[in-house]
């Protein structure tokens, strides 16, 4: 009983003299911060992961949090004044390995090294290590594929990891959306039919559902887009002259009538540009760009 006393109240001797050290370092850093460089360097002093756990008694949870408000503040005062982040890394590294599971400092992190810091390899790494520590969690792979296709232009690596992303416990439906909204844009039309099935068939948010089936009927109207345009370039060899309407392809006995599209929109033909048109897609064009 006495040695066990003694053992916890040697813990807590070294667990006060290494905070008593953290203190009188942050008084230091605070003093010198405005006035030189070297004050920057002081992070880096910070104890390792290694000596942490050696006088933390059981507490590197709370050392990790002292370092995540230093690594707040080192930011901001780098975001106001000369927008140098060289040590960014080493302190979000150092502080994950204190607290592995610790979602913040990876996701806010890894996207702050991306964008202002311009460290995408420094990033992905940090973002590779939150997938090994947590691979339950889908934070890492979503915010990982958000990198990928916002500031790196890798839309084949983000499909991937959003679609990873999409398969873990209590994820967001915008994951695998979001992997949709990229295989439709690269041209991959049945991938993303796919995924926005997917979203309808199992998401258990209506307007979620609302989505994906406005997608998928969108999707069905830019095939059938395609298939009227070849129809009419058809014509066009044909006849050696463009059709004067889609009736004339009906009349040709290329295609049966032409129905309106699942969103109650219709198809026609426009003389001026010599394309197949449809008046719901026309609208989400003039709205959305594309």
């Amino acid at each position: 009983m006495r040695r066990r006393i003694r053992n916890i109240a040697v813990s807590l001797l070294c667990l006060a003299a290494m905070m008593a050290g953290f203190i009188a370092l942050q008084v230091r850093f605070d003093q010198r911060y405005l006035s030189s460089e070297r004050s920057v360097r002081e992070l880096l002093y910070f104890p390792s992961p290694r000596a942490v756990k050696l006088v933390s008694a059981g507490n590197e949870l709370m050392v990790a949090d002292y370092l995540w408000l230093r690594m707040i503040q080192y930011y901001a005062y780098h975001m106001q004044s000369d927008r140098n982040y060289e040590y960014l890394y080493p302190i979000i590294n150092n502080l994950t390995d204190l607290d592995p599971r610790f979602i913040y400092p990876y996701t806010f992190g890894a996207l702050l090294l991306a964008h202002d810091a311009r460290d995408s390899v420094n990033s992905l790494r940090l973002l590779d290590k939150a997938k090994e520590k947590n691979p339950s969690r889908w934070e890492f792979p979503y915010m990982k594929g958000f990198i990928l296709y916002i500031f790196l232009n890798r839309p084949d690596e983000a499909v991937e990891e959003f679609v990873q992303a999409s398969k873990l416990p209590g994820v967001w439906d915008g994951a695998l959306r979001f992997a949709a909204f990229i295989t439709k844009k690269q041209g991959r039309r049945e991938t993303s039919r796919m995924m926005w099935r997917d979203i309808y068939d199992h998401s258990s948010s209506r307007q979620e559902r609302e989505v994906a089936l406005f997608n998928l009927k969108k999707i069905d109207i830019e095939e059938q887009l395609e298939i009227l345009q070849e129809l009419a370039v058809r014509y066009l060899r044909q006849y050696q002259n463009w059709p004067q309407s889609l009736e004339d392809l009906t009349a040709a006995g290329y295609i049966g009538p032409i129905s309106p599209d699942p969103l109650g929109g219709r198809y026609y033909w426009s003389p001026k540009d010599k394309q197949v048109h449809n008046t719901i897609h026309d609208r989400i064009i003039k709205i959305t760009g594309k």
